[in-house]
């Protein structure tokens, strides 16, 4: 909701009641109202996961402890039990499963956005953007490729490119040379 349709009310707890938009969650069965209290963009649902991007600049906080107030933060919202977990890196979307029911979501998190930056997918530098999986109660799931182009969710299948380049010049597909996009897929367990 934005603040200032809401009677200029400061949703968030930020200290000014301008236009930020705070998210909230709405719970179809009973029509509970719940608000996170967080400026968010990104937003992405997996059966009871909402997964978003908690915008530093606008609330004034370092949320990810990299010492700036720079960034969009990943947050993972747990509807089931009411608990919101800071999952403190950056993200570059988080995407929704494919099936209504699926607890998980999908997302791409740059090695640049991690505090301090860390080689996600073992090539060698910190330049890359890996996929993860994120579910209820559990560690993000480092899937150790890069991928910052086009997921497609087919139930619980990922499909994804992967640029070889991105992958240490490794030649994925073996055809003898590391240029190729090279599609894989993840079966979410």
């Amino acid at each position: 909701m934005r603040e200032s349709g809401q009677g200029g009310q400061d949703l968030n707890g930020d200290g000014d009641a301008t236009d930020d938009s705070v998210l909230h969650v709405v719970r179809m069965g009973n029509g509970s109202v719940t608000n996170l209290g967080h400026q968010a963009t990104g937003v992405s649902t997996g059966g009871w996961l909402v997964g978003y991007l908690r915008f530093e600049p606008g609330e004034g906080v370092d949320i990810n402890g990299d010492g700036q107030i720079s960034g969009s933060v990943l947050q993972l919202y747990d509807a089931g039990t009411g608990t919101t977990a800071n999952l403190a890196f950056d993200a570059t979307f988080p995407l929704a499963a494919g099936q209504t029911g699926d607890d998980f979501l999908i997302c791409a998190v740059p090695e640049l956005g991690v505090v301090p930056p860390t080689d996600l997918n073992g090539d060698g530098d910190k330049s890359d953007t890996v996929l993860h999986v994120l579910s209820a109660g559990q560690a993000p799931l480092n899937i150790g490729l890069d991928t910052d182009s086009g997921v497609q969710l087919l139930g619980r299948r990922v499909l994804f490119p992967v640029r070889e380049f991105k992958q240490g010049s490794h030649d994925l597909n073996g055809d003898g040379d590391p240029v190729d996009w090279v599609m894989h897929h993840l079966d979410v367990p």
